[in-house]
């Protein structure tokens, strides 16, 4: 089964549409008309575990530090879900999930914070 097609992403109150561009039965990619944004939900299943991961991949232009010369430069933020095949519910991996992201969101993105900042 397929998501919406297309997406819709919100980044800093900016919302991209993001049309599939790829549905191999597996894996999903998105991307937006600019080809700055692009949105990938994939799958890979074994015998033992199932591994989800849903990934947006960035790009922009800024000015290196050291040269003052503008390079394209990209980033991703990605989500991965890894469970065994059976014994934990639906229910049981959205509340890992949610907890996890209320956790790193509390407080105005507290850990968050402190965890891009290079803490453990």
């Amino acid at each position: 089964m397929a998501l919406n097609d297309p997406l819709s992403l919100t980044i800093a109150a900016a919302t991209s549409p993001l049309p599939r561009i790829i549905d191999d039965g597996l894996k999903s990619v998105y991307i937006s008309a600019d080809g700055k944004i692009t949105e990938t939900v994939s799958h890979q299943v074994t015998s033992q575990k199932r591994r989800t991961l849903v990934r947006i991949d960035l790009s922009k232009v800024a000015a290196d530090p050291f040269t003052a010369v503008n390079k394209v430069i990209p980033a991703s933020v990605q989500f991965v879900f890894e469970f065994p095949t059976w014994g934990y519910t639906e229910q049981e991996k959205i509340d890992a999930y949610v907890g996890l992201n209320a956790q790193l969101t509390a407080a105005t993105n507290a850990i968050l914070k402190r965890v891009l900042a290079g803490e453990h």
